[in-house]
């Protein structure tokens, strides 16, 4: 893949990345709608033996549920703080055979935290590497584009 269309792509993810952490961040991202839901009913369904128990929605039950993510089945669990400076965070690996990474991006420098489960089929050694193949290879990109948009 050429270097302008892998700035085109990278530009489009950023740019979707900034808008759901605004939705996000005004309640307005599905994820923490479906976790308020199921925790309601967990919390309604816990009232006593006289209170009539509440049907799970059907989403909760669906296979895809479970695959994209539910009930703390996330692979890959990250966070995302901002553009802040001072400010850090850790998030937890969400599965035995899964990761958790916090990043903050300030404007010299990316912070990162990552987590795995120790003793694991998980390799954070691993995945620590590739994360700096990913950001080595984006900083060239970067570079790349700064050349070009001299011309």
């Amino acid at each position: 893949m050429q270097e302008k269309e892998q700035l085109r792509l990278f530009k489009d993810a950023y740019d979707a990345h900034n808008k759901l952490m605004a939705e996000a961040t005004n309640a307005r991202g599905v994820d923490r709608h479906l976790y308020g839901i199921r925790k309601s009913l967990q919390s309604l369904n816990s009232g006593g033996k006289c209170q009539p128990k509440l049907a799970l929605p059907s989403i909760f039950t669906d296979d895809a549920w479970k695959k994209s993510g539910g009930d703390g089945n996330f692979l890959l669990s990250t966070s995302f703080i901002g553009y802040a400076d001072g400010v850090y965070g850790y998030v937890c690996a969400m599965r035995e055979d899964g990761y958790g990474t916090f990043y903050l991006t300030q404007k010299d420098q990316i912070l990162l935290t990552i987590t795995d489960y120790v003793g694991t089929k998980s390799d954070l050694n691993a995945y620590g590497r590739e994360i700096e193949w990913a950001l080595n290879h984006l900083g060239k990109l970067i570079e790349f584009m700064e050349k070009t948009s001299k011309l």
